[in-house]
């Protein structure tokens, strides 16, 4: 699937009775798979070896466990310089990749990688550290989603009585 295709699939799924949910998750696994080959080929210019599995999924949540084991296997190597840098280059990279197939808008994606991506103990939130400035506006969504989200669990395990 060519990037305009997933694009218009994506597009479409956002209108009522648009795509159907087997095209939005093709599209979305297209738009993964894509997101691993932009991985592959900064690994590739940098000389590392990437060592990520790369079954083809539709989950944001289950592809973003993969990145970040890949990516960051500690956060001690958030501490070196080089490797700061790499990954800022490489995730700049991504998201404007993001920006265009989710027209501006791939908060939700964002929302999900913020999950997996997590905190460390000495540098906190993990993905912010790693977006370029101009992701600001789309880390704004990114926390209100996931605010909303939290909201929604707490309501939800309230009224199951924990």
């Amino acid at each position: 699937m060519d990037i305009d295709e997933m694009r218009a699939i994506i597009q479409n799924s956002k209108r009522p009775g648009g795509a159907t949910a087997q095209e939005e998750d093709s599209a979305v696994a297209a738009v993964i798979q894509q997101v691993i080959q932009i991985t592959e080929k900064h690994f590739a210019q940098a000389g590392r070896a990437l060592q990520m599995e790369r079954t083809p999924t539709s989950s944001w949540f289950s592809f973003g466990v993969r990145l970040r084991s890949a990516l960051i296997p500690h956060t001690d190597v958030l501490h070196d310089a080089d490797t700061l840098a790499f990954l800022r280059s490489l995730c700049a990279e991504i998201f404007d990749f993001l920006m265009f197939v989710y027209d501006s808008g791939p908060a939700r994606e964002m929302a999900e990688l913020d999950r997996t991506f997590g905190s460390g103990i000495r540098c906190g939130p993990i993905l912010p550290l790693l977006l370029p400035d101009r992701a600001q506006s789309v880390m704004a969504e990114m926390n209100r989603i996931l605010d909303a989200d939290h909201e929604e669990e707490m309501r939800r395990q309230d009224q199951m009585g924990y």
